[in-house]
């Protein structure tokens, strides 16, 4: 009984055992395509192509190595500036369930790459890859194109690969160099390193033209430059004033006006924005012009051709119109200009034979006295108004100081006495316009100058010696003092009317012949051969040179004072004389140095006018 159990116990195992010796292996295959993993290289940089390792598994993870055979034709896609290659992967490219693939972007950036099926539009997969930045290549330096001296202006400075992107190593900061490098030197350089691959820099300049910076790195060489950034001035803030040192009184001088920012710059557009420079002197006459537009600046220059009439030491001064700007110039001598006229000082009386002594004083045409007439005047002759003789008759212009001669000279009559100056030129007296101060009378005797029918001095008083005369002061009506007449010659013609001469000449016309070389200037008074007598006289005036003609007994029947347009006469004049029955025609001489000629006609006066 046991042994029968046991046999029929074991049967099934051995049954059992039996079947599994026949299995044989079964070859599982993956199954359909879930999902792709993908595989990406550890830091990507910008501008190099890396592989992209693409896997296909089933949905139990496993690999499908027969994706040629089950798979699809498959579409690469990537975002960005990214591109794939292949972009269509075929599916026999896949070996053992991998497949790979080519990509490359020159942006540092985040890329998404996608994969479909050929003409699907869900992806099937998508893969975010990073692309960081490659190694530094340049610097790109970012400024303005102008900038105003004075003020501050920023600089952006950003360190970027061949590729343009931004490197944000910040390690390059400490071998990094900043410099000026442009014409014009650039203050407050300080350079405090790279944040996230960028730095800003505040500069300044004050002076203008063109500025730059450059920046090197010190261990690759790596530099960047900006292009020229153009320094403009800042705001006006003075004139500079140029004048030469020395000046002719009435004769242009240049005067340089450059207008001036903080720093010394020119400013050069002044003339866009300015109102214009008040010119001041700080002497005892205006000074022309008085005014420079703002349009006479060039480039921020205006050079003026002044003028100032007084001889003395002078500073000019440049002031903004209506604003605060100023500037002075250096100290100006103002020197006389050539010589126009002198003025004589004589004692009120002299004796005959016995010297006495006179003050010649050299003046311009602006009243200046030429103080150095010594070094650049002639010996002046000097003559009398009467029939004798002056001794010595020439003073040397050696003997001028500060535009004045004293000399003794003595007269030879006992006659009233004018004394005439003029310049010594080539041996011979060249006529100038002359001043006597006070005639110079010597004490004649009482008879030759006393009315006809006045008292006669004493016998007693007659026996006194000529010397003792001399000192005893005349009485003021024996000798009739000279008319005081400004800058005027003394008469040539002294001729008294006589008493019974009782007829009035009519001056009916006044005109005036010229050609080239010569001008006449006529007065026709009808009957003038017979009676009239005249005087003439050169006299300064008003700036001007006249000529007057002194008419006795004499009236004017013109209707209106006549005007010509002449080389050689200016203005004219017709006037009532000092004294009753006089009448003066005065006409300007225009050339400044002339001799002039007077005679009688028929019925005119001639005045013939020569330039010398």
């Amino acid at each position: 009984m046991k042994s029968g159990f046991l046999r029929w116990a074991l049967a099934p195992v051995l049954i059992s055992m039996t079947l599994l010796s026949v299995s044989h292996a079964i070859v599982v295959k993956p199954g359909k395509l879930d999902h792709f993993a993908v595989d990406v290289p550890a830091g990507v940089r910008a501008g190099e192509e890396f592989t992209v390792r693409l896997h296909a598994y089933d949905a139990y993870g496993n690999l499908i190595t027969n994706f040629p055979e089950t798979g699809k034709d498959l579409r690469i896609s990537a975002t960005g500036s990214a591109s794939a290659r292949p972009d269509v992967l075929r599916a026999v490219s896949f070996v053992g369930g991998s497949a790979s693939l080519t990509v490359m972007d020159g942006k540092a950036e985040v890329v998404t790459l996608s994969v479909y099926e050929v003409g699907g539009t869900v992806p099937l997969h998508t893969k975010e890859i990073s692309i960081s930045p490659n190694r530094l290549a340049r610097f790109d330096i970012k400024a303005p194109e102008t900038a105003q001296a004075g003020k501050p202006f920023d600089v952006r400075v950003s360190a970027r690969d061949a590729f343009g992107n931004v490197v944000k190593d910040e390690s390059i900061s400490k071998d990094v160099r900043v410099s000026s490098a442009g014409r014009v030197e650039l203050k407050n350089i300080s350079f405090a390193g790279f944040k996230d691959g960028v730095s800003v820099m505040s500069l300044t300049a004050e002076k203008t033209g063109p500025a730059a910076i450059e920046l090197k790195d010190m261990v690759s060489g790596i530099s960047g430059r900006t292009p020229d950034i153009t320094i403009t001035p800042s705001a006006l803030s003075r004139f500079g004033l140029s004048v030469q040192g020395e000046a002719e009184a009435g004769k242009p001088f240049e005067a340089v006006i450059t207008a001036l920012d903080a720093y010394e710059n020119i400013v050069y557009n002044y003339s866009s924005y300015g109102a214009g420079v008040n010119i001041a002197a700080s002497g005892k006459s205006p000074i022309s012009p008085p005014f420079v537009k703002p349009s006479e600046f060039k480039d921020g220059v205006a050079r003026a051709a002044l003028v100032y009439e007084k001889a003395e030491d002078i500073t000019i001064s440049a002031t903004e119109n209506g604003g605060a700007a100023s500037g002075q110039g250096p100290a100006v001598r103002v020197r006389a200009s050539g010589i126009e006229r002198f003025v004589i000082q004589t004692p009120e009386e002299a004796v005959a034979g016995q010297k006495f002594k006179i003050k010649i004083t050299a003046y311009d045409r602006f009243d200046n006295v030429i103080g150095d007439y010594n070094l650049r005047g002639g010996d002046v002759v000097i003559k009398p108004s009467g029939g004798g003789t002056l001794s010595p008759s020439v003073v040397p212009a050696s003997e001028f100081t500060d535009g004045t001669a004293e000399a003794g000279i003595s007269y030879d009559r006992a006659e009233a006495l004018s004394i005439l100056a003029s310049v010594l030129s080539k041996g011979e007296a060249m006529p100038m316009k002359v001043t006597p101060a006070v005639e110079a009378v010597p004490p004649p005797k009482k008879e030759a100058v006393a009315p006809p029918k006045g008292p006669v001095a004493p016998p007693k008083k007659e026996a006194v010696p000529v010397k003792k005369e001399a000192v005893a002061p005349p009485k003021k009506e024996a000798v009739p003092p000279p008319k005081k007449e400004t800058a005027s010659l003394p008469e040539k013609e002294a001729m008294p009317l006589p008493p019974q001469a009782t007829k009035v000449f009519d001056v009916s016309g006044i005109s005036v012949i010229e050609d080239k070389d010569k001008a006449l200037f006529i007065v026709k008074i009808p009957g003038i051969a017979a009676a009239l007598k005249f005087h003439e006289a050169l006299e300064s005036s008003g700036g001007k040179d006249w000529v007057r003609l002194r008419l006795k007994p004499a009236q004017s029947r013109l209707k209106e004072t006549p005007k010509f347009k002449s080389a050689f006469i200016g203005e004219v004049k017709v006037r009532k004389g000092a004294e009753e029955g006089e009448l003066d025609i005065l006409f300007e001489l225009l050339p400044a140095r002339v001799k002039y000629s007077i005679k009688k006609a028929e019925d005119s006066l001639i005045v013939s006018i020569t330039p010398l």
